[in-house]
């Protein structure tokens, strides 16, 4: 137990093995798979100095493909680099591409384990894995709205506001929304502590936090990173840990964020959140936009 293989060590793949390394778990192996190979082994050669002192014992190696065989997550984190003034879903095609190549590869090993995805477009990159494999959809995990929840727990809280539990859902995209009806601060309901001028304030920072962040740096990591992180340690743990995700609505067939139990067998259950009518609309309609992209797919 314990083997993870990362296929894209870019900046997101590399903080994650970093994650990895400096996060009490029980993990073994980290694989680092990537096409740039002079890049790889020099991250490679970093991250090995951080091993003395990490509370982990970790196996850290460059592989490839064959070594996906006995892993227990294969992380991809590959794709097309958002850049400045783009949406996730503008980097379809591009990414498309590399999925297939990505898992024409994977398909002449032996592989049974979780498949972790952080590329984007989140939710329909997971459907991608799903139909290019034939891959049992449960198992098969998106980061997705994980990284819009943590944002906006922090925006709340950089707000003064504490004790805040809530999610957000949909599309990791620009229709995924802010469940108000959730949100607790507090223990008080948020429709009772904000405004509506607020929770507009709020809602909109949530939705451009990513491509500030981007217009700073060219890109974002650290908070994604962190994600993949807890949702490794989830699965390695076989915890049953509740936390917001792209994961697998068999009755609409289509991968979308939602609240979603998770263990060492990947989704264990979707959790139903009760919903206010507006808030079903917003839902309805982050699910058309995702269905149509994934036809896209072929």
């Amino acid at each position: 137990m314990g083997k993870v293989v990362i296929i894209g060590c870019g900046k997101v793949g590399i903080t994650y093995a970093y994650s990895l390394i400096c996060t009490k778990m029980d993990i073994k192996e980290i694989v680092l798979i990537d096409i740039d190979k002079d890049k790889l082994l020099g991250d490679y050669l970093d991250l090995s100095h951080s091993l003395y002192y990490s509370d982990n014992k970790i196996k850290l190696k460059i592989g490839d493909y064959k070594d996906i065989e006995g892993a227990d997550i294969i992380c991809i984190t590959a794709g097309i680099s958002q850049g400045i003034n783009k949406s996730r879903l503008e980097d379809l095609e591009g990414t498309k591409k590399i999925f297939k190549n990505i898992t024409d590869q994977i398909k002449k090993y032996n592989f049974n384990g979780i498949f972790l995805i952080t590329s984007n477009p989140n939710d329909i990159m997971c459907y991608a894995v799903y139909k290019y494999l034939n891959y049992d959809p449960k198992k098969i995990i998106g980061s997705g709205v994980s990284l819009d929840t943590s944002r906006l727990i922090d925006i709340l809280e950089k707000r003064e506001y504490q004790n805040v539990e809530g999610y957000v859902i949909g599309e990791h995209g620009d229709s995924s929304f802010i469940v108000w009806s959730n949100v607790a601060i507090n223990d008080e309901s948020a429709e009772e502590v904000l405004t509506n001028e607020e929770k507009a304030e709020i809602e909109e920072e949530v939705h451009n936090i990513s491509q500030k962040i981007t217009n700073k740096k060219n890109a974002t990591y650290y908070g994604v990173s962190t994600c993949l992180c807890k949702i490794t340690k989830a699965i390695l743990n076989d915890d049953n840990y509740i936390m917001p995700l792209s994961c697998y609505d068999e009755e609409k067939d289509i991968f979308i964020g939602n609240v979603a139990r998770i263990n060492k067998d990947g989704l264990k259950e979707i959790i139903s959140l009760d919903l206010t009518d507006s808030e079903k609309k917003l839902y309805d309609k982050s699910l058309k936009i995702i269905e149509e992209y994934n036809k896209r797919l072929n």
